[in-house]
């Protein structure tokens, strides 16, 4: 890990190339009800949400209370820092 010259906070380097595509570790986090991410966020708290159960490009949907999500915030590892884009 080292800190970005620019500010942007923490970042990972490799020491070799990695391939398109590859593995490289697990999001791990909390899990959470859409609406305690919500209160969360009403609250301040930081969050590093990932939608879970989202059913992309499905018609189906699934109710705010039964719909989940991973905040890495609190509870998580090294894949936190990773670039998201």
């Amino acid at each position: 890990m080292f800190f970005t010259p620019n500010g942007k906070g923490w970042g990972l380097r490799t020491l070799e190339k990695l391939p398109k595509g590859a593995f490289i570790c697990e999001y791990i986090g909390e899990i959470l009800t859409i609406p305690e991410l919500y209160q969360r966020s009403f609250e301040d708290k930081p969050t590093l949400p990932v939608i879970l159960d989202a059913h992309w490009g499905s018609e189906e949907r699934l109710e705010g209370d039964k719909a989940l999500c991973l905040d890495g915030m609190f509870y998580g590892n090294i894949s936190r820092f990773l670039n998201h884009r």
